[in-house]
């Protein structure tokens, strides 16, 4: 995960994006980690490098979207 926080903010943007997109169609098992990467034209492999696995990267996204919503609410 570390090496993903280091990522310039735009490459991770296109990760995080490329990966709601693929799970928000799919339902977890069926969201290839493969359709992933190739969403955001990187290698399967440096999806494992940055999340090691796809658990970690859905658990992620969630903790990301509560962070947003949360920002949000405060907001209002």
């Amino acid at each position: 995960m570390e090496t993903f926080l280091a990522l310039p903010a735009d490459k991770q943007k296109k990760i995080v994006d490329a990966a709601l997109q693929v799970f928000s169609e799919n339902t977890y098992s069926k969201a290839s980690t493969g359709y992933i990467a190739a969403t955001a034209g990187i290698s399967k492999g440096m999806v494992f490098h940055y999340f090691g696995n796809k658990r970690a990267l859905y658990f992620y996204l969630l903790d990301l979207c509560g962070d947003i919503l949360t920002s949000a609410r405060e907001q209002l």
